[in-house]
């Protein structure tokens, strides 16, 4: 029967074969996350070596606090203009004609309307 150990405090422990497995699938699971984040990691220098900007990296990835805030300020007005309108000005009406064009606005097919 094969004996099973394992390294702490740089002692050998002997564990059960359940306890070894279960430690060594964690480990290659830690290892493989490990060198996936490396594939994504970039330095300065492969950068400067490539010839990419750096002012165009870190900007395509920031949103501006300004488009947010804009964002947000949409967003609480159009709250507002919803809780003037009644239930059935609230609904988005859908043409819904026989040729199934599904449009969120009145086609110019058909005179059928649909607030569902």
């Amino acid at each position: 029967m094969k004996e099973y150990t394992l390294i702490v405090k740089r002692r050998r422990v002997p564990v059960t074969y359940e306890v070894y497995k279960a430690y060594y699938q964690e480990y290659e699971h830690e290892r493989y996350l490990k060198n996936k984040a490396a594939k994504h990691e970039h330095s300065l220098e492969q950068f400067i070596e490539t010839g990419v900007s750096i002012e165009f990296v870190s900007l395509d990835s920031i949103t501006p606090v300004e488009d947010e805030v804009l964002k947000t300020e949409q967003i609480v007005y159009l709250y507002r203009c919803l809780d003037k309108l009644n239930a059935q000005e609230q609904q988005i009406p859908f043409c819904r004609c026989r040729g199934g064009c599904n449009l969120w606005r009145h086609c110019c097919t058909c005179q059928y309307w649909d607030f569902g």
